[in-house]
């Protein structure tokens, strides 16, 4: 009688520990899937903060009153015009490829769309124009997206 029921101590402590095993586990997995959208979440709102930043801060720099919305090979592009040496010059910000790219070209010569610096990784960046206002919208690849209005004086 007493080795059974030292036995079935022996197997109700064993399978406690086994439960407790497999709890901290599935705690374990569910923490980790947790930090883990939490990270991509951070990430993906940093990508598309870093973008718009970047792009407000080029359109102040270069002076609104030089910034313009150019449409080539069906790309829509923010222009800015920087005037060097008597030959006007473009840094054109576009979407490409899923990225959001920057290319200084001559105003009137042809772009390879290509050839643009890559800034971000973005699924899609809008620019849409109103009187005396730009509004750049960065859509992430988790479709986060985030909005910015600048105004032209």
């Amino acid at each position: 009688m007493g080795k059974q029921r030292h036995t079935f101590e022996t197997v109700a402590a064993l399978a406690l520990i086994c439960i407790f095993t497999v709890f901290a586990l599935l705690l374990v997995m569910m923490g980790s899937q947790i930090y883990q959208k939490t990270a991509s979440a951070m990430q993906d709102s940093g990508q598309v903060r870093t973008g718009l930043a970047y792009v407000g801060n080029k359109v102040r720099y270069g002076g609104t009153d030089r910034v313009s919305v150019v449409e080539k090979d069906g790309v829509s592009a923010l222009a800015i015009d920087e005037a060097w040496e008597e030959v006007t010059y473009q840094t054109l910000i576009y979407p490409w490829e899923g990225y959001l790219c920057e290319q200084l070209v001559p105003a009137e010569g042809d772009i390879d769309w290509n050839a643009g610096e890559r800034l971000v990784a973005v699924e899609d960046f809008r620019i849409e124009t109103a009187e005396g206002l730009i509004r750049l919208t960065v859509t992430a690849a988790s479709g986060m997206e985030r909005t910015l209005d600048l105004a032209l004086r």
